[in-house]
């Protein structure tokens, strides 16, 4: 199973593109995987634009499929492994584009004091689904 979390830019944050009726923008596709390639140097991304990255104690798929010059708004991370790596992986990208990370499961942001605490509340909830089903 998977932890599932986005990279969303902070309202506010400088050189973000939005208003009222426009989310946030994180760059644009081009920009976001040149950037996520540098940040996990074993990122490789596929023709369809979805990037798999893999080490020895974690796995992360992150589709950025939008076009080259066109914006993006959210990163999806779809992250497996260790709850310390998924953890601080998810806040590293997320600083790195003076973003925040949203956690699915929880609907809330992350912080360095909740990330661990927040992959392991998720890891053990997915015990507890597996066991009863």
């Amino acid at each position: 199973m998977n932890w599932h979390v986005y990279i969303t830019a902070k309202p506010g944050a400088a050189g973000n593109i939005g208003g009222p009726r426009m989310p946030l923008n994180l760059g644009t596709g081009e920009h976001v995987r040149a950037r996520l390639t540098e940040l996990l140097p074993s990122l490789e991304f596929s023709s369809d634009g979805w990037g798999d990255y893999d080490s020895d104690d974690l796995t992360i798929s992150a589709p950025v499929t939008e076009a080259d010059h066109a914006p993006v708004t959210t990163i999806s991370l779809f992250l497996y492994g260790n709850s310390g790596s998924a953890a601080l992986t998810a806040l590293r990208i997320a600083e790195a584009f003076n973003a925040q990370v949203y956690a699915t499961w929880l609907k809330e942001f992350l912080t360095a004091d909740t990330a661990h605490e927040a992959f392991d509340s998720w890891h053990a909830f997915q015990k507890t689904q597996r066991a009863d089903g």
